[in-house]
């Protein structure tokens, strides 16, 4: 039997075995081949704290060739890595476009990259980039329905987690076509996707929609609403459901009915009715009377048993409640039925104090105080509940139909 090659080397730098392989330029020789029935076919060990115990180079800066490759033509890993303190496989680059480590499944089914831990996370990454994220996934079928990242929980976590530490989100999800981030359950009790704010103030889930609704809610529950909103704090002052209007429409809008258990509190004063109206003014707090059309003008007759009331919204009190309310538009105004309104008053005809009934009087639009008690059946607009000595002036009056 042939004795195997052996060689050792006291140098820092030469090998103790080396083999080259000097083919014309085209050639594929191999410069070292190691074969072996049972064995390891090339075995490296060294004590050295820098270098590896097997080490592959490519010199050709052209190539596009691994410098260490495996082939399996059985079952087995391609290339297998052990650590007892570190990765098992460790890769750098200084690539700005490949992988450190790069898998590729050329099957059908399986999965490119696969971790497995006892202890820690399967699949582990971090980055120190500004743009891109520490783990991503790509789904690059256009046709396909599957997510780009998958998680699944056996036990009683999460199926995904994301934790941002600094100002960005924990998890984000974008999509072209689809939702960003999709969630089902099974469950009985809880969401579907489900958000909670640790700290004190931010909203636990916040929804930004261009053109449709910022928070869409859908239910085929017999007795649960599609949109929920409860307040849980037995001492807190804020509302369950909270609206707000920024433009022209309305802060909440019910198509059906609406049951209501408890209060229902109103911070503005009076009760109005929109009616069509003509003339120059028709301003809050004017006057008006029935015109020939049926339309309401301001009013210019002292006593007028045409009078109809007075335009709500003058002297900082709004309609808590508009009755047939068609939306803005010209040629209508709200006019106050019960409650406290801001009224125009002329005190040319006598000066007002608390407790004056207030009827029409000759200036357009303006109201006086009731002098003649038998005139004024069937014109009295409202009772007084402050004092305008002179001129013309706005007093608030308590509606009041006589």
């Amino acid at each position: 039997m042939s004795q195997p090659y052996e060689g050792d080397s006291t140098a820092v730098n030469p090998a103790g075995l080396t083999g080259r392989n000097t083919a014309a330029a085209g050639g594929n020789g191999i410069g070292v081949l190691g074969t072996s029935v049972n064995g390891e076919a090339i075995h490296g060990e060294t004590n050295s704290t820098a270098f590896a115990a097997i080490a592959g180079i490519e010199l050709n800066a052209a190539s596009n060739i691994a410098a260490v490759y495996g082939e399996q033509r059985g079952k087995g890993p391609g290339v297998f890595g052990t650590s007892q303190g570190y990765e098992g496989v460790h890769g750098e680059t200084t690539s700005n476009t490949a992988a450190a480590v790069g898998a590729i499944n050329k099957g059908t089914g399986g999965a490119a990259f696969y971790g497995i831990s006892q202890g820690g996370e399967g699949v582990h990454g971090e980055t120190s980039s500004t743009t891109f994220a520490a783990v991503a996934g790509y789904e690059l079928n256009a046709a396909s329905n599957i997510a780009a990242v998958y998680g699944e929980q056996r036990g009683n976590g999460p199926g995904v987690f994301g934790l941002a530490k600094g100002n960005g989100a924990g998890v984000f999800g974008t999509s072209q076509g689809y939702e960003g981030v999709h969630g089902e359950t099974t469950s009985n009790t809880a969401a579907a996707v489900g958000a909670i704010n640790k700290g004190t103030g931010g909203a636990a889930f916040y929804g930004i929609s261009q053109g449709g609704e910022g928070v869409h809610g859908e239910t085929s529950s017999a007795t649960a609403a599609g949109v929920a909103g409860f307040a849980l704090n037995a001492n807190g002052t804020g509302a369950g459901v909270y609206g707000e209007s920024r433009g022209q429409g309305p802060a909440g809008f019910f198509k059906g009915n609406v049951v209501v258990t408890g209060d229902v509190l109103l911070v503005n004063a009076d009760c109005a009715e929109e009616f069509e109206v003509t003339g120059a003014d028709a301003s809050p707090g004017t006057v008006m009377a029935l015109g020939p059309s049926g339309a309401l003008v301001p009013s210019e007759e002292a006593y007028s048993k045409k009078v109809v009331g007075i335009v709500s919204g003058a002297g900082g009190f709004k309609p808590a409640i508009i009755l047939d309310r068609q939306g803005p538009a010209l040629g209508r105004a709200p006019i106050a039925l019960i409650g406290k309104v801001g009224v125009k008053v002329d005190a040319q005809y006598g000066s007002v104090e608390p407790g004056d009934l207030l009827t029409s009087s000759p200036t357009p639009g303006h109201a006086m105080k009731v002098t003649d008690a038998r005139r004024a059946f069937g014109s009295v607009i409202g009772k007084a509940l402050g004092t305008v000595t002179s001129g013309q002036s706005i007093v608030t009056a308590l509606v009041v139909r006589q």
